[in-house]
């Protein structure tokens, strides 16, 4: 809440407390199903065996979103940073590495594609 009216600081302090306290923030991730195999992604995550051919489907959405003339709004990004890193954060989202895999691996026609956030939190 801090982070969302710019209170740097308070942000800052609150996430020292956190830790002092040894509270642990679960990291989103997001799941998925293809041919019988569930996928799980993370927030820049790179373990996938596929990561390579994932982040390169993903850049290329994310360019053609831009000639369309999409921008992100850098504005969710609740941390303090330079805006390189706001559009990285906002661009590795587990939810959008689910997808670029999911265009990757199933054929145009096919099923939906159903991507699962935060599954059993």
């Amino acid at each position: 809440m801090y982070a969302a009216c710019s209170r740097w600081d308070d942000a800052a302090k609150m996430r020292s407390l956190m830790k002092s306290n040894q509270v642990k923030k679960f990291s989103a991730c997001s799941w998925m199903e293809i041919d019988g195999k569930v996928h799980k992604f993370t927030a820049d995550d790179k373990t996938h065996p596929e990561s390579e051919v994932i982040y390169l489907e993903l850049n290329r959405l994310l360019r053609r979103l831009e000639e369309a003339g999409f921008s992100l709004d850098k504005s969710l990004a609740l941390h303090k940073v330079d805006k390189y890193r706001k559009l990285h954060s906002n661009c590795y989202h587990s939810e959008k590495l689910a997808l670029a895999f999911a265009l990757v691996r199933k054929p145009h026609g096919m099923a939906p594609i159903r991507i699962i956030k935060n599954p059993g939190l």
